[in-house]
């Protein structure tokens, strides 16, 4: 699966795959070591592929996070206030987070990622997206607009 990732991203253009150098191993090791955690391994591809970057599907983004800021992010009070124990990877640039729930928290499996608007931090306001990065990114990629899903995940209550 991880292969998949960069074999996938790698073969995007650049208005749809926004990337930068990649992270280094050292610079990984260092953001597991500061949150306490080893990243799952489609993740830890992606940033090795590109230190932060962006995906552009046609109705979501996906503005992830460049290594140096993980940490420091993750262990904010304000996250861990309003979304303890998950790892925040990036935004959409609109409002709106991804985050990973490494301890399965929510039920949904270990390092299952999520989506909610930052004016509505909590859990029961997020949105599951999916058990990978692969399939959020597929799921990106083919058109589904997650902001929809906030919407409608609201509607359903």
């Amino acid at each position: 699966m991880p292969a998949n990732i960069k074999e996938k991203l790698s073969k995007l253009p650049p208005e749809v795959f926004a990337q930068n150098e990649g992270a280094t191993e050292e610079m990984i090791r260092k953001i597991e070591a500061g949150l306490g955690l080893q990243l799952p391994e489609d993740y830890r591809q992606l940033m090795l592929l590109s230190d932060g970057g962006t995906i552009q599907g046609p109705k979501s983004t996906f503005n992830y996070e460049p290594a140096e800021y993980l940490v420091g992010h993750n262990k904010s009070e304000f996250f861990n206030t309003y979304i303890p124990g998950t790892v925040v990877i990036g935004d959409d640039g609109g409002g709106c987070i991804y985050y990973y729930d490494p301890r399965n928290h929510l039920g949904k499996g270990n390092w299952a990622l999520f989506y909610v608007s930052m004016g509505t931090l909590l859990f029961k306001e997020s949105v599951h997206l999916s058990s990978s990065l692969d399939g959020m990114i597929d799921r990106l990629l083919n058109g589904e607009h997650f902001g929809d899903m906030l919407f409608q995940h609201k509607s359903d209550e």
